[in-house]
């Protein structure tokens, strides 16, 4: 909803706007609030405050999901209980699965059976009576289109509530924005959503900080995309963050590992 409400969620509307341009307006508000309130305790830009990052670590969600009733090669550390999208989407209903168990072995997760998951009726949705209140509360106004209580992604056709099937499976892979006359392409995350994203915080920053270095933190372990525009303006550093796979999945220091690039280092 963040990254791709309109495309995606195009029921999803608050004060008149959809929940991405909602959420994402807000968002660079508080930048922008946070970088007065710096500028205006004096001498910190460019002194302590020499630059801003984006948003930590931004991730697609369910954004490129081949299929969400699998796991996919997004799935790469599995630990503990690990539903698929779908059943994700069942129990935030309040139904019960049996879902995938993992744990970290020797040479990485290791499946460990199933394990049930028993919401026992509770929902994830906002019950309808709390509407009203909560809108009030947090001074907003949900179109009428957006339904409580019950799930936004079947209300958006991904699947049923009643009969529990799953009708689009694909539904976040193919992208959905603008596109060539009869052409479909497969969502890229990095290109389609957090870049334009980027762009349109980069100019708030540089309003209240104008020398900033912006920390481009692009999604973790993929390639960046180009940014071409007048937002670097020669001052900026590549910041995506880098995991040693190995420490973090056994927990302790290993006198070797193999590397993202697959190198055995010592």
């Amino acid at each position: 909803m963040f990254f791709a409400g309109r495309d995606y969620a195009p029921k999803c509307i608050i004060d008149g706007k959809n929940i991405q341009d909602y959420l994402q307006e807000h968002y660079f508000e508080a930048y922008r609030a946070l970088g007065k309130a710096i500028g205006e305790a004096g001498d910190l830009f460019d002194e302590c405050v020499i630059g801003w990052d984006s948003i930590n670590e931004p991730n697609p969600g369910y954004l490129g999901i081949a299929d969400l009733n699998a796991h996919g090669k997004e799935s790469v550390l599995r630990v503990g209980p690990m539903p698929t999208a779908f059943q994700a989407l069942k129990m935030g209903m309040g139904h019960a699965c049996e879902v995938e168990n993992w744990k970290s072995g020797s040479l990485g997760p290791k499946r460990d059976g199933s394990v049930t998951v028993e919401p026992k009726g509770v929902r994830a949705w906002l019950d309808p009576k709390r509407d009203e209140e909560v809108s009030r509360e947090y001074g907003w106004k949900r179109d009428k289109g957006w339904k409580t209580g019950t799930c936004i992604w079947a209300q958006h056709g991904i699947w049923d509530v009643d009969s529990l099937k799953l009708l689009i499976p694909d539904y976040f892979e193919e992208y959905k924005g603008t596109v060539d006359a009869g052409k479909r392409r497969s969502v890229e995350f990095g290109q389609d959503y957090w870049l334009p994203h980027w762009r349109r915080w980069a100019p708030v920053v540089r309003s209240v900080h104008p020398e900033a270095i912006h920390f481009v933190h692009s999604p973790v372990f993929q390639v960046p995309p180009k940014i071409e525009g007048p937002e670097i303006q020669g001052r900026a550093a590549f910041s995506s963050h880098f995991y040693d796979g190995l420490t973090l999945v056994t927990k302790h220091w290993n006198w070797f590992n193999a590397d993202a690039l697959g190198i055995l280092r010592g």
